[in-house]
């Protein structure tokens, strides 16, 4: 089993997603914390999807990321964005440059989400805010089929995303004040199964969760799906996640 997902390999699929699924809460959350002309990070920008959408609103907006091929294809979407390859433990950037730090379920991703924390600090503004919005598998709510077919993917995000509570707690250390969870996007669709399976739309890159799983585990779980297709060819593959969004302020 891979321990991390490969970025670089699963790019040129990866927005894929932005065409079968909405994202209005997303989208909401990120109206709701930036305004024009801001200077806005957005730390894990991956392929540029919400630097794109920040920049319609009229903020400055920039993206880090350590993957140069989300990268390559974060500047075909934004041609004249400021993008940079960097680490979100060590933000290439000044003190006191941006209004608003951003992560858009990425912090599972990062090695050491304290020290993200204290470069959001630093790179922040006084007053500026930050906001990490983000999957928090809560032990029994999520129902996705992911989850269902391929077992040890809950197994394995209960391991790696953070609840609201803990990212507050690393913000709260690292000296953000009025820290606070909310609402940010629920994820909701049910598909039929044999679309699924029949448009190939299910690979080990359709999801990070699937992009952890060795080939074995992989193909063990598109053959539940197919026997349970058999046994219901009525039966319907769905999701309904939640992606709390969780924020702090820098102090005046």
């Amino acid at each position: 089993m891979p321990e991390r997902v490969d970025y670089d390999r699963v790019a040129r699929g990866y927005d894929r997603r932005y065409v079968e699924h909405e994202y209005d809460g997303i989208l909401r959350a990120l109206d709701r914390l930036t305004g024009p002309d801001q200077a806005v990070l957005e730390v894990g920008c991956g392929t540029g999807q919400w630097i794109a959408h920040l920049r319609t609103r009229g903020c400055r907006a920039v993206g880090v990321e350590p993957s140069l091929e989300m990268l390559r294809r974060a500047a075909d979407k934004n041609p004249d964005a400021h993008l940079v390859r960097g680490r979100a433990e060590q933000l290439p950037f000044g003190a006191d440059r941006f209004d608003r730090v951003v992560v858009v379920n990425a912090l599972h991703h990062f090695e050491q989400p304290t020290a993200f924390a204290a470069e959001a600090l630093r790179v922040l503004r006084p007053g500026g805010r930050v906001m990490v919005l983000g999957l928090a598998p809560d032990h029994g709510s999520e129902d996705w089929f992911i989850y269902r077919y391929f077992p040890r993917t809950l197994e394995l995000d209960r391991a790696r995303y953070p609840s609201p509570g803990q990212i507050q707690t690393w913000l709260g250390a690292a000296g953000f004040e009025a820290c606070s969870a909310g609402p940010g996007h629920a994820i909701r669709y049910r598909k039929s199964a044999r679309e699924v399976l029949d448009t190939g739309a299910l690979t080990p890159d359709s999801t990070s969760q699937l992009s952890l799983l060795d080939d074995d585990e992989f193909e063990a779980g598109v053959a539940r799906i197919r026997s349970a297709a058999q046994r219901d060819p009525a039966l319907a593959l769905g999701a309904d996640l939640r992606l709390p969004a969780t924020y702090g302020t820098k102090p005046d």
